[in-house]
């Protein structure tokens, strides 16, 4: 992953408007004016009249017991947001702890209390990694801290830093003015710069590692958890796939050990190249054409594909890391299902509470509350046990139409980020409420039964009622999968659009 640094003071914090009135307080008779409150300007005009100690006092006040009245610079906070998926972010200040002249208060404590004010760090869901937050005694050990931590894009308002940093660091000036390096002054030009810069040094960066050139022809997804790029190497071509933050460094695990552990079945992508701390894998590119509807030979052969997975069980079982070893959200009873719905519900209703006022979401998400309530009822008076020992199973996770290509006849499976151990009715439930596809009755039944000749007795136990219970939870997925906020218009309609199919008729 690419290493961002940023400074910090007149990089991420402004003091422009907080310097200008404690400046016009105190110095009256300086004349200050709103149609100059710079930093600069205003440094310059205290020094040259009541010299460097007065504005060094002032300085440190600014910085510590009045810092929390400082403001980030403009779209800073939403900048991040969206980097901090593809960058492994650093916040390096050269801060002493105490100020030279003035009260002695901790001027590294009052930084971090304002990152923490304005939930940058130092708080829940912080969005920079308050381990990746160094502070610094002098200008050298900042350089000496850059170069350590290998970064390879610094962002700081002083010129004289960047001009001490390596070659081979990108250097960008925070600043209204051009000198030396590439200079900016709003974040959403830096944001867009970043983007640019990205692909060529992830290229390099892989090259590197590979020893070998890549050519990118072009990008085929961008997800929340990867980027997947079709490339040329030696005239051949291949996929690149790229995990994002450092959340998804299970995903890049999860993957890659599940396609190391199935390539015998010569029906999931070759990997030729991977690498834990770049976080890519590049792996055989397969010709093939999606499923737009599923027939009765598809079902045997998705079926076989998950039989002939079973035995590599066994290497995964000897897995210590259990975010790995089980499949995400896997399920070992049907409480397990009752609860996740019952958690997506509860916030749903904090979302519609607070921000959503779509009639027609409100009115199905209450008629999906009373539908979950009944089915609930009906599955505990059925007894429906799905927590038995035959039905552990390793599982693909994500297993749908949208990861299964066909070639020559051929059924191949792509994208196991989730996959692990897990439960089959899972594995099945969410075939059967995927919403790329509607499977029929009688296909549902004749996939049942063929699965029941890996999992016994696996159609004698299952009821239709599941389905229905597990298309609710489709709904609430489809409609937001993260709860991150919001809902935007694009997932209610969409939301809609699969209760209108699959739910409204209950």
């Amino acid at each position: 992953m690419i290493k961002l640094g940023i400074d910090l003071d007149n990089t991420v914090i402004c003091y422009d408007k907080l310097i200008y009135d404690l400046a016009k307080k105190k110095y009256p008779d300086l004349n200050f004016t709103k149609s100059n409150i710079s930093k600069e300007s205003i440094k310059k005009k205290i020094i040259k009249f009541y010299g460097n100690n007065q504005w060094t006092e002032l300085q440190g006040l600014i910085y510590g017991e009045k810092i929390l009245k400082a403001d980030l610079y403009d779209n800073f906070k939403e900048v991040i947001k969206e980097l901090k998926n593809n960058f492994k972010i650093f916040i390096i200040s050269h801060k002493t702890r105490y100020p030279v002249l003035g009260e002695k208060i901790n001027l590294r404590n009052s930084a971090k209390n304002f990152l923490k004010n304005n939930k940058i760090s130092f708080c829940e869901n912080e969005l920079i990694d308050q381990k990746r937050i160094y502070f610094a005694e002098t200008k050298q050990e900042k350089i000496d801290i850059i170069k350590g931590q290998k970064i390879d894009i610094f962002i700081d308002d002083l010129d004289e830093i960047l001009s001490e940093l390596p070659k081979n660091i990108k250097k960008i000036h925070f600043s209204r003015k051009k000198k030396n390096f590439m200079n900016f002054y709003k974040w959403q030009d830096i944001y867009k710069d970043l983007l640019s810069k990205k692909k060529l040094m992830l290229k390099e960066k892989i090259e590197k590692k590979i020893n070998k050139k890549i050519k990118i022809l072009k990008k085929i997804n961008s997800g929340t958890n990867n980027e997947i790029y079709l490339i040329q190497i030696n005239l051949k071509k291949f996929i690149l796939k790229v995990y994002k933050n450092t959340k998804h460094k299970i995903s890049f695990s999860k993957d890659l050990f599940f396609l190391q552990n199935t390539k015998d079945t010569k029906q999931t992508p070759v990997v030729r190249y991977h690498d834990e701390k770049l976080r890519f894998i590049i792996m055989d590119y397969i010709r093939g054409k999606k499923l737009k509807k599923i027939t009765f030979n598809d079902i045997k052969k998705l079926v076989l594909f998950i039989y002939k997975i079973q035995p590599k069980i066994l290497n995964y079982e000897k897995i210590k890391d259990k975010k790995i070893k089980f499949a995400t959200d896997k399920i070992s009873n049907i409480n397990d299902i009752f609860n996740d719905i019952k958690l997506r519900i509860n916030k749903t209703d904090q979302i519609l509470k607070l921000n959503n006022k779509n009639l027609e979401l409100i009115n199905i998400h209450f008629f999906l509350k009373k539908i979950f309530k009944k089915l609930k009822l009906k599955i505990k008076k059925l007894k429906i046990n799905i927590n038995k020992k035959k039905y552990y199973c390793l599982s693909p996770s994500d297993f749908n139409v949208r990861n299964i290509l066909i070639s020559s006849k051929k059924h191949h499976f792509i994208d196991f980020e989730y996959s692990g151990i897990d439960n089959c009715f899972k594995l099945v439930l969410d075939f059967f409420s995927q919403p790329e596809i509607f499977i029929k009755e009688e296909k549902r039944k004749f996939m049942l039964i063929e699965f029941s000749k890996i999992f016994e007795n696996l159609h004698k136990d299952f009821d239709d009622s599941l389905i229905n219970l597990n298309n609710i939870k489709w709904f609430y997925i489809i409609l937001n999968s993260k709860y991150d906020g919001d809902f935007g218009d694009y997932q209610i309609l969409q939301s809609i659009k699969y209760f209108d199919k699959r739910i409204k008729n209950l």
